[in-house]
């Protein structure tokens, strides 16, 4: 729950940067300046003398390097569905990642839902449709303009499922570390990647974007600090149960989403909006039930 309401926050942001830094660039600041307080909670949490004698293994860094790779496609298409459909419509898009979580789970670890999760899933996707069905704006967008919209939303959730299922993987692939301890060296493993990786994509395509985001440093800073701690919250939870319901539970990042959309962005929400929040409350009480 605390790692939904920091993702709203830093989606939120992200949302708001895209003007001023791109969508690239917005995107970017989660790696860049989450890098130093992920190292942090490394350095507080893992003992120096056990990180100083780990050598990942080659199964670690292949999931690591999938994972990662997903997450980055998500937050770049996040930001592409973000300026097609108002905030909340945008992110109960992507939290089909539940459902296709499952799937992967399913088809790489053997992990099978039960009767609990599949109907509280079922809810959930039901609640995402009747929200995706809503149209923005008084004239009615052409088809090709909402399936494209609908579409990135569709997708980030995909590359979201994956990379959560992947992440797992990686994790489970560190012998010798418990659950807090697993979590945090991915997550720190995985921004440094994501930081040069991006960062290196944006001073060869994109330079413009990255000198807004280091001259930016103040918004950079906050994003990081909230991505560390929330990527660090969210693979804490998936080293406790498997993915599907994690991401299951994250739908609850739709409701505070649709609060910043009225609060924030003052965006209006729809009244199939409000009842898709509904659905994904009792989807969500299904669950832990």
């Amino acid at each position: 729950m605390l790692a939904a309401c920091g993702q709203t926050f830093r989606s939120a942001i992200q949302k708001q940067s895209n003007s001023q830094l791109g969508t690239y660039g917005s995107a970017f600041i989660r790696f860049f300046y989450g890098l130093l307080p992920s190292l942090i909670l490394l350095l507080l949490i893992v003992d120096l003398d056990k990180l100083l004698s780990f050598v990942p293994a080659k199964i670690f860094m292949f999931w690591l390097l999938m994972a990662s790779l997903g997450q980055m496609l998500f937050t770049v298409i996040l930001g592409f569905a973000m300026a097609r459909k108002n905030f909340g419509t945008t992110i109960a898009l992507s939290k089909t990642d539940a459902m296709q979580a499952a799937i992967f789970e399913m088809v790489f670890l053997s992990v099978y839902p039960d009767f609990q999760v599949v109907f509280a899933i079922t809810i959930g996707v039901f609640a995402i449709l009747v929200i995706g069905s809503v149209v923005d704006g008084l004239a009615s967008p052409t088809w090709i303009v909402r399936l494209e919209s609908v579409s990135l939303g569709l997708a980030a959730g995909l590359c979201l499922g994956v990379c959560s299922v992947f992440f797992r993987i990686a994790m489970e692939a560190l012998p010798g570390f418990d659950f807090i301890e697993r979590a945090i060296l991915t997550s720190s493993m995985a921004t440094v990647g994501q930081t040069l990786v991006m960062g290196s994509y944006l001073t060869l395509f994109k330079p413009a974007q990255l000198r807004s985001c280091l001259r930016d440093w103040k918004l950079g800073s906050l994003v990081g600090i909230v991505a560390a701690i929330t990527t660090f919250m969210w693979f804490m939870a998936f080293g406790l149960m498997n993915v599907s319901s994690v991401r299951m539970l994250g739908q609850i990042e739709i409701v505070f989403s649709f609060f910043i959309t009225l609060w924030l962005f003052k965006e209006r929400v729809r009244i199939k909006e409000l009842i898709g929040s509904a659905m994904i409350i009792i989807s969500i009480i299904v669950l832990l039930s």
